[in-house]
C-alpha cells in the first residue's frame, strides 16, 4: 500500500483543493498540505470546508498516504483561544497527519489540547541554522521547514548538526524576502502574508534609483523584486545526499493539473535516483521543458539552492509573459491523473457453503476487511455457478477497489440470491475501508480538562511570567552611528539599541561604556536575519561581547534566541516585533526561550494589543518599518555588487518611494516602508493600551530631523498632556515628514 521508497523520500504536493488532492495522489505524491477555511497561509485558494477536509483525510489513509493541515499564519488572542479548538478538534480526532505552523502560540496550543499530533514548523518561522532548528524542535516541533534562502552546504550543516527531519521546497515560486519577514503588502493594502492574504507587491515594477537620483532602470521596466520560479531537478541528488527527507513542491492556488504534472515528474526522479544512485541520474531536457510548459515565469532558476544569487534570478527586464500551455499538456494530464477514480487492488476469498453462512474476506496489503450474511441453500431449481458468483462479487462500480485476484470455495448445486450477494461484496467493501481509515482516529479531551504540557520536560508554556512593573521608559533604536552623540544627550532616554551593522565588534566596548557614562543602558541589536556568516562573527567575538557589558541585546527570530541560549551571553533579552508575538501564548512560548520583554506586533490595532495585555513590552512610536528582508539584493541586480552598504531607492507605480540599505556584513536587503510609522497626536490611546517602554527607531533621517523628531516626542509623550506639547509635538513631526507619515496598523489592524 505504500509508496515506492515513501520510507526513504517523500513528495510533497499542495492541494488548494479536494481536486488538486486527488490529482497530486494519483500522479505520485507521499504526502499533500492543505488550508482549511480558517489559518491558512493561502486564504484565496479553494480550500474544503469541514466535511469535505474530513472525507480527504479518509482518502489519502485509504490510499496509503498522509495529509498535512496548513495552519501557517499569526492568530489573535480571540482567534486562539475561541476558535482554534474547534477548529482542530475534528481533523485531529479524524487522524490528521500533521500540522504546518508558523505562530508559536498556536504551537504550544496544540501541544497542549492534541497530544501526539506532529507538528511542522513552517518556512514562515524564518529558521536559517541549527541554533534555530533546535529552538523550534525544544519546543515541540517534529519536522523543520527551513528557509528558502539556504544554500545546500546550510542544509546540510543544519541535518549533520541537529539531526532533524527537514522538509525542503524544490519547485515553484520563490518570495523576494524571507517568509515571514514581510509586511510590504500588510502596510500599502492592508492584506497581510502572515494571515495569509498577500497582494504579491513584489510582483510589480519598481523604477531604481540611487541616493543621488541616477536611474538604475527605465520607467516601469523593473521587476526587480519579481523572482523566476524554482526547478531543483538536477540538484534532487544533491538535496536528498545533504540529508532532506520532504521535497516540497509549492503551488496550493495552481490547478490540478499544474499540481498532478509537476508531482509526476519528481515522482519519477526521486524514485530513478532512489533505485540507481547518483551514477544513474541525469534529467532529460524533454522533462525539463514540460515542467516550464505547465508554468512559466520568464525561465526557471536553482534558487539559493547552489548559493548563485543575483540578477539570474530574477525577472528584470519586463514583466514575463507567461508561457501559453499546448492543449494537449493539460488534455494529457487531465486524462492521466485528474479525471480517473483512484483505485486500490485488493484480493479476496469468498466462501458459499450449504447451511453455512457466506463468508467474504478481502485483503489490500496486511488490511484484511471481512463479512458474513445469509445461509446458502441447495438449489431448488437453478443453482448458482461460479461464474455468476465471480460476476458479482468481483463488480467494483464506483468504489475505490479493483480486484487482483478472487478465490472461490463453493459447493455444487447451492442458491444465494443476488441481492444477498450484492451485501455481502457491499460489507466486505466498507469493513476493509474502515479498517485503512479507522487505525488513524482519535479520541480528544473536551478544552476544559486538557492539562498543561511542558517543553521538553523543562518548561511550561501556559505558566505566566509575572514580572514586577516596569516604569515606562525611552528607547531608542539607531542604525547609524552618527545619531548616538544625539541620543546620549537628553536626559529621558533611558536605553540605546546599537544596530549589529553600525558598528564593528573592536568598537562595542567604547560605544557601550559612552552610554552608561551617560546613564542609559545599552543593548545590541542582533542581525535581522542571523545565518552562517552573522553565527561565524558572533562566535568568534564572544570575548568582545561579554567585555562591552551590554546590559543586552535585541532578539530578531528562532536562530538569535537559540544561539543566545547555547553561547550563554548574560543580559536582558528584548524580543524586536519579527518574534511575533500576537497571542498570550506567543509571548510565554518565547519567554521559555529567554527571551523577557517584546516590542508589541505592529499589526494588531490598539484594541486587539488591549486584548493580548501589552504590559512589560514596548510600542514603536516613530520609525521607518522594515517590510521586507531579502536574501536577494537589489544593488547587484541592478549594478552589481559593490561590497559596501548603501542606499537604493524603489519606486513603484503610485510613486511612493520605498528606501532600500543593503547590509553587507549579512548579505541581507532591508527594504522600508516608504512613510514613516509615527504615533504624534496619539498620547492617549498609546498610554491607553498599558505599554511599560517607548521606542523611537532612527534609520535614514539627517542629524537636524533626528532631532526634532526625539525632542517632540519626548515633549509630547513625557511632559505634561497639554494642548500646547501635543501641538508641538504634530507640528514638529509633520514638519520633518511634511505630513507623509502613516499610523500603520494602530487603528485599523489587519483581517
Amino acid at each position: 500500500m505504500r509508496l515506492k521508497y515513501a520510507d526513504r523520500v517523500e513528495i510533497l504536493s499542495p492541494a488548494g483543493s479536494v481536486a488538486s488532492m486527488r490529482a497530486a495522489f494519483s500522479a505520485g505524491a507521499d504526502a499533500v498540505y492543505m488550508g482549511g477555511r480558517r489559518f491558512g497561509a493561502r486564504a484565496y485558494a479553494e480550500n474544503p470546508e469541514e466535511k469535505e477536509f474530513l472525507e480527504a483525510i479518509d482518502y489519502a489513509h485509504f490510499h496509503g498516504r498522509r495529509l498535512y493541515l496548513t495552519l501557517n499564519t499569526l492568530l489573535k488572542e480571540e482567534e486562539r483561544e475561541k476558535e482554534l479548538y474547534d477548529y482542530v478538534r475534528p481533523l485531529y480526532e479524524q487522524g490528521l497527519d500533521g500540522v504546518i505552523v508558523q505562530d508559536l502560540g498556536v504551537l504550544s496550543f496544540l501541544r497542549e489540547y492534541f497530544p501526539g499530533l506532529p507538528l511542522h514548523g513552517s518556512t514562515q518561522m524564518t529558521v536559517t541554522g541549527p541554533s534555530g532548528v533546535r529552538a523550534a524542535t525544544d519546543l515541540g516541533i517534529t519536522r523543520v521547514v527551513p528557509a528558502r534562502e539556504l544554500s545546500l552546504p546550510e542544509i546540510r550543516t543544519i541535518c549533520d548538526e541537529t539531526k532533524a527531519e527537514l522538509e525542503v521546497f524544490i519547485h515553484g515560486a520563490l518570495c523576494y524576502s524571507y517568509s515571514g519577514q514581510c509586511l510590504l503588502s500588510s502596510f500599502i493594502g492592508g492584506r497581510s502574508g502572515n494571515r495569509g492574504r498577500c497582494a504579491g507587491p513584489c510582483r510589480l515594477p519598481y523604477e531604481v534609483t540611487d541616493v543621488s537620483g541616477g536611474r538604475r532602470t527605465k520607467p516601469g521596466a523593473g521587476y526587480v523584486m519579481s523572482l523566476k520560479d524554482l526547478c531543483g531537478l538536477s540538484l534532487l541528488p544533491d538535496i536528498l545526499e545533504a540529508g532532506v527527507y520532504s521535497l516540497k513542491i509549492e503551488g496550493r492556488m495552481k490547478s490540478p493539473v499544474y499540481t498532478a504534472g509537476v508531482t509526476s515528474v519528481y515522482r519519477a526522479y526521486a524514485d530513478r535516483y532512489c533505485e540507481e544512485g547518483r551514477a544513474g541520474y541525469r534529467v532529460e531536457e524533454k522533462d525539463r521543458k514540460f515542467l516550464q510548459e505547465l508554468y512559466d515565469r520568464g525561465g526557471f532558476t536553482d534558487g539559493y539552492l547552489t548559493g548563485r544569487v543575483g540578477r539570474n534570478m530574477v525577472a528584470l527586464k519586463e514583466k514575463p509573459e507567461f508561457r501559453r500551455v499546448h492543449e494537449e499538456i493539460p488534455a494529457f494530464l487531465e486524462e492521466r491523473f485528474v479525471k480517473p477514480v483512484q483505485k486500490e487492488k485488493i484480493r479476496g476469498v469468498v466462501r458459499v457453503k450449504k447451511g453455512e453462512a457466506l463468508e467474504l474476506t478481502v485483503f489490500h496489503g496486511d488490511a484484511i476487511g471481512r463479512a458474513g450474511t445469509g445461509t446458502a441453500e441447495t438449489a431448488k431449481n437453478r443453482p448458482l455457478c461460479e461464474e455468476e458468483l465471480r460476476r458479482q462479487i468481483e463488480k467494483t462500480g464506483n468504489t475505490p477497489f479493483e480486484w487482483e485476484a478472487l478465490k472461490v470455495e463453493m459447493d455444487p448445486d447451492v442458491f444465494v440470491p443476488v441481492s444477498v450477494l450484492n451485501e455481502l461484496r457491499r460489507s466486505a467493501f466498507r469493513d476493509l475501508e474502515e479498517v485503512l481509515t479507522g487505525g488513524f482516529r482519535r479520541a480528544c479531551l473536551p478544552k476544559e480538562k486538557a492539562s498543561p504540557v511542558g517543553v521538553s520536560g523543562r518548561l511550561d508554556f501556559l505558566k505566566e511570567v509575572r514580572k514586577e512593573p516596569l516604569r515606562r521608559e525611552w528607547q531608542v533604536y539607531i542604525e547609524d552611528s552618527r545619531y548616538l552623540p544625539l541620543v546620549l544627550s537628553r536626559e529621558a532616554v533611558d536605553a540605546v539599541l546599537l544596530d549589529d551593522a553600525c558598528l564593528e565588534p573592536e568598537d562595542w566596548k567604547e560605544a557601550a561604556a559612552l552610554c552608561r557614562a551617560s546613564g542609559k543602558k545599552c543593548y545590541l541589536g542582533m542581525p535581522y536575519v542571523f545565518r552562517i556568516q552573522s553565527r561565524v562573527k558572533w562566535k568568534e567575538n564572544l570575548e568582545l561581547l561579554a567585555e562591552a557589558g551590554f546590559a543586552g541585546f535585541l532578539v530578531r527570530g528562532l536562530d538569535e534566541a537559540g544561539f543566545l541560549n547555547e553561547v550563554g551571553l548574560e543580559g536582558e533579552r528584548i524580543g524586536e516585533a519579527s518574534v511575533y508575538t500576537m497571542n498570550r501564548g506567543a509571548r510565554r512560548a518565547w519567554q521559555s526561550l529567554g527571551i523577557d520583554r517584546f516590542v508589541l506586533p505592529y499589526e494588531l490595532n490598539r484594541q486587539e494589543l488591549e486584548n493580548r495585555s501589552c504590559e512589560g513590552d514596548g510600542l514603536l512610536l516613530y520609525g521607518y518599518l522594515p517590510v521586507m528582508i531579502s536574501a536577494g539584493c537589489v544593488q547587484k541586480t541592478t549594478a552589481g555588487c559593490t561590497g559596501k552598504p548603501g542606499w537604493l531607492m524603489l519606486t513603484d507605480r503610485k510613486k511612493e518611494v520605498f528606501p532600500v540599505r543593503n547590509r553587507c556584513s549579512e548579505c541581507v536587503n532591508v527594504t522600508y516602508n516608504s512613510k514613516p510609522l509615527s504615533l504624534h497626536g496619539c498620547r492617549r490611546e498609546a498610554e491607553g493600551i498599558g505599554a511599560s517602554f517607548y521606542r523611537i527607531h532612527l534609520t535614514k533621517e539627517s542629524l537636524e530631523e533626528a532631532e526634532v523628531i526625539l525632542d517632540s516626542f519626548l515633549a509630547e509623550f513625557s511632559g505634561d498632556q497639554t494642548a500646547e506639547n501635543k501641538r508641538i509635538g504634530k507640528e514638529t513631526v509633520e514638519s520633518v515628514t511634511g505630513k507623509d507619515f502613516t499610523r500603520g496598523h494602530f487603528r485599523r489592524g489587519v483581517w
